[in-house]
């Protein structure tokens, strides 16, 4: 019997991997355990025709066992998390729509991978704000709060990446949850650092307006000793510096700071 699931799952993967739906439906039909042949492995068919960006194929394996979209890869990524890396947003909505009714949302936005990355992360990686905001929605917010192995929220990414859509709506609903310090990460960087660093001012000036309600501190230092404005003096971010001097404790110099003798000896930012 085992021998005859593995047997199974062989063709199926083969089925797949040749793009053949036709032969992939029928040997499905085939089985008598569908459930257990597709979970054979250390990725799982839904898993491989997700990250293949597959929809037919993510259609059928749903079809056969819904529950199959629990499953997880070796990276530890389930079938949603891979397909919002892919900013495939026909398939995360072929997914929820199909996922078990007595799947909640908020299961599957808050799983993570082996970097402690959730749905909202690797959407963010993703760099469709279309997708994050659909995530967002579809959610209730569930995965916000998430944070990775280096201490970063779905929100930090955002203002790295100058995601400025992604930034208000994050912020607007953790706010909406009753708010609550947002924090740093292992550097101790918090949003306006990240979005200090990268020059992105349209990103500092959508995260001002909550700064209370999210514990925003312009005055905070990171590991190098450096505020969000003294990283905008040292790097020449002008249009950003301008925007925190009036909420920022005075600087003597920014190329006194600590940590500033490192950008100045390396030619850009201490590692």
């Amino acid at each position: 019997m085992l021998r005859g699931k593995y047997s199974m799952n062989a063709k199926l993967c083969e089925a797949l991997e040749k793009g053949d739906l036709k032969t992939f439906e029928k040997t499905l039909g085939e089985c008598p355990n569908k459930g257990e042949v597709l979970q054979i492995g250390p990725n799982p068919l839904i898993c491989q025709a997700a990250i293949r960006g597959l929809k037919n194929f993510l259609g059928v394996i749903m079809d056969a066992d819904p529950w199959s979209v629990t499953l997880v890869d070796s990276t530890e990524r389930s079938p949603l998390m891979l397909v919002a890396l892919n900013g495939d947003i026909e398939a995360i909505t072929l997914i929820l729509e199909k996922k078990p009714k007595q799947c909640a949302n908020k299961i599957l936005f808050n799983q993570a991978d082996k970097q402690k990355m959730n749905v909202l992360h690797l959407a963010v990686l993703s760099g469709n704000e279309n997708i994050v905001e659909n995530l967002i929605s579809s959610g209730g917010g569930a995965g916000c709060r998430g944070r990775d192995s280096r201490g970063l929220l779905p929100l930090h990414l955002a203002c790295s990446k100058g995601m400025v859509r992604s930034v208000a709506l994050l912020c607007e609903t953790m706010c909406a949850e009753g708010g609550g310090d947002v924090g740093f990460d292992t550097e101790g960087c918090g949003p306006l650092h990240l979005a200090a660093k990268e020059g992105l001012d349209s990103v500092i000036s959508c995260l001002l307006p909550f700064k209370d309600q999210l514990g925003l501190l312009p005055g905070q230092k990171d590991r190098q000793g450096l505020t969000a404005l003294e990283w905008a003096e040292i790097l020449g971010h002008e249009s950003v510096a301008a925007l925190l001097r009036p909420i920022s404790p005075p600087i003597t110099s920014a190329a006194n700071a600590p940590g500033a003798q490192g950008v100045a000896a390396g030619g850009g930012r201490p590692k």
